[in-house]
């Protein structure tokens, strides 16, 4: 394993093994489309009984936002520090203060033919206004009423309708890249991380389950702050997505099984989102292939609040974006806003 280098450390080889990479839900849906026969009842019964649940998640929402382009998919996903079992209890808000803010949030938008796929990603220091409880980062939406709040919060920003949701730990989610061999990343410039000390060279860098966490984390020191970070989680999920799933997997069905046993121990969904239809959902998607999966982030401006420093939604660009994704038609919005869309190299 090729690691970052630290303070007396040279610069970091470029990647030369052969990749293996899946990651957290779209993990999930693309393995079960690639599970042998004769072990898919299996999986998706082990699958069901891994997976925490959320309970309470869509009870009672008020002012839901009307459904999407009909066969259409969206879901929520929500990174924590805190785990799934936390999580899994916090449907109807009772988190309390014991629990961290939200540190992704995401809209996974699955097109209604299956042939591509958006990750749209709004920043967690997003201000926007958290129902019940005024103008808030985003974030905060987990913390003050649990996934609940969260999906409630995410909706009357964008007006889209949620379909499922997921919340992931990121605190966690290395052992995923172990399980995998580890991933291929790829830098535009060099970058040092003034809280671990490690520098991340230019160019293409190997990252085992640690490193990659490490990798995540970091926003000091990232020219781009927030914004910097998203895009280097982006850059994880590409690399993860990036290699050739049906013909690999289906010879290796020891390491697929494997690799979604680890990542369902990291994972709670929703009480309505059953293993037996995440595994329907997969099989739509077993044409889909990882060139047609992009990653954009929701345009937003900085601004100073009395509370400090923080990002609002660009409003005509980000309501253009969330219209575009309740119709179906994301591709088309990314044509006109190519600054969105996360690029090859990232910082």
């Amino acid at each position: 394993m090729v690691e970052p280098a630290g303070e007396e450390s040279g610069p970091v080889a470029p990647a030369g093994r052969p990749r293996r990479r899946r990651y957290l839900v779209l993990t999930a849906l693309l393995l079960l489309v690639a599970v042998p026969a004769a072990v898919g009842v299996y999986a998706v019964v082990h699958l069901e009984t891994n997976l925490s649940r959320l309970e309470g998640v869509f009870e009672g929402l008020p002012n839901r936002p009307p459904a999407g382009a009909p066969g259409a998919t969206n879901i929520l996903v929500l990174g924590t520090d805190r785990g799934p079992d936390l999580a899994a209890t916090s449907g109807a808000g009772d988190l309390g203060r014991e629990a961290a803010r939200s540190d992704t949030v995401m809209l996974v938008h699955l097109d209604a033919d299956r042939h591509a796929a958006s990750v749209v990603s709004i920043p967690r220091d997003t201000r926007v206004e958290v129902p019940g409880h005024g103008t808030d980062r985003i974030g905060a939406a987990f913390t003050l009423g649990g996934t609940r709040l969260g999906v409630e919060t995410v909706e009357h920003l964008t007006g889209v309708r949620v379909d499922h949701v997921a919340v992931v730990d990121w605190s966690r989610f290395g052992a995923l890249v172990d399980a995998v061999g580890g991933i291929n990343v790829g830098l535009a410039t060099t970058v040092r991380d003034p809280d671990s000390g490690l520098t991340w060279p230019a160019g293409q860098v190997v990252l085992d389950g640690p490193a990659a966490v490490r990798f995540v984390r970091q926003t000091a020191g990232l020219p781009g702050g927030e914004l910097d970070r998203i895009a280097r989680q982006h850059a994880v999920l590409r690399a993860l997505a990036a290699d050739a799933l049906h013909q690999e997997m289906r010879k290796e069905p020891l390491l697929l099984y494997r690799v979604l046993d680890t990542m369902s121990e990291d994972l709670a969904v929703d009480t309505e989102w059953s293993a037996r239809e995440m595994a329907t959902l997969g099989f739509s998607m077993r044409d889909l292939r990882s060139a047609q999966i992009s990653y954009v982030t929701m345009p937003v401006v900085a601004q100073r609040p009395a509370a400090g420093s923080a990002l609002v939604p660009e409003k005509e660009a980000s309501r253009q974006l969330w219209d575009a994704l309740s119709r179906d038609r994301v591709g088309a919005w990314e044509a006109q806003h190519p600054d969105a869309i996360t690029p090859p190299l990232v910082n």
